[in-house]
């Protein structure tokens, strides 16, 4: 009963466990690492070095904020299903745009590299798990515990198409 019940609130409550992860992957781990060749020393970047040293780096810490918070506040609850759908994809392109910038401050002769670390693998993860909810909200798919229950015990997504006897949000 009780592994029910705790899928059922996992269920209702993934745009938040998205959301959390993107924070936790900022301060777990390492973010970015790049090289400049072979026989050169490794650069590494932490989630928190971003959002304090580069100008727009703070956007990955608010725009999670923002998905948490937008649904308790008025004026933003109105347009949720936009904020859910556009936030998420504006942090994945400053994910992918700061890591060729960070391989393009360190490339002498260009030629550096740089790939993601453990918390950017867990801030894309959140940041992905929120952008198909969203995208799938913004849509008009249900998103609720038992609709996404019932598609998983049934692994058909028919359960998941609004009908016209669905009110509207």
């Amino acid at each position: 009963m009780k592994n029910e019940e705790l899928k059922t609130k996992l269920l209702s409550n993934l745009s938040i466990v998205g959301a959390v992860l993107m924070i936790v992957g900022l301060f777990i781990g390492n973010f970015y690492s790049a090289a400049n060749g072979a026989f050169s020393g490794g650069y590494i970047v932490k989630g928190y070095n971003i959002f304090t040293s580069i100008w727009y780096g703070f956007l990955l810490v608010l725009i999670p904020i923002l998905l948490l918070i937008a649904p308790k506040i008025e004026v933003l609850s109105k347009s949720k299903k936009l904020i859910d759908f556009v936030l998420p994809i504006v942090s994945l392109v400053i994910v992918f745009i700061l890591k060729g910038q960070i391989a393009e401050a360190i490339s002498i002769f260009g030629s550096s590299t740089s790939s993601f670390g453990t918390g950017a693998y867990i801030y894309l993860l959140g940041n992905i798990l929120c952008l198909v909810l969203g995208a799938a909200n913004y849509f008009g798919f249900k998103t609720d515990a038992k609709s996404i229950q019932k598609a998983v015990n049934e692994k058909s997504f028919d359960s998941l198409k609004k009908d016209d006897d669905d009110e509207k949000v």
